[in-house]
């Protein structure tokens, strides 16, 4: 089924991304500190043990990747803000779950 397209304002899709760059900003934080409690167990065989810290390491280098492009999206949002009109600015997107309607 291909997704219907939809037209919002600037602003609604840059809210849209911003809420969903949120969630998936809070995923990585959420695994880790559930492996981090897993990692507690004494009784983790070594090898269980060393896999679990190399995808911490990789949570953690996905958290701060995260927290770079919020910092970048909250630039962008400003440069774009201060030079156009974002409420009077129409894009067409594609309305993916239903993105359009948040």
């Amino acid at each position: 089924m291909k997704n219907k397209k939809q037209t919002v304002s600037l602003r609604k899709a840059l809210h849209t991304l911003g809420n969903r760059h949120h969630i998936a900003l809070l995923v990585p934080g959420f695994i880790r500190q559930a492996l981090e409690t897993c990692l507690r167990n004494e009784k983790l065989p070594l090898d269980v043990r060393q896999k679990l810290e190399k995808i911490l390491i990789d949570l953690r280098n996905l958290e701060s990747a995260g927290k770079e492009a919020d910092v970048l999206l909250k630039q962008i949002k400003q440069v774009l803000y201060n030079k156009l009109d974002p409420d009077k600015l129409l894009i067409e997107i594609e309305d993916i779950e239903g993105i359009a309607k948040d």
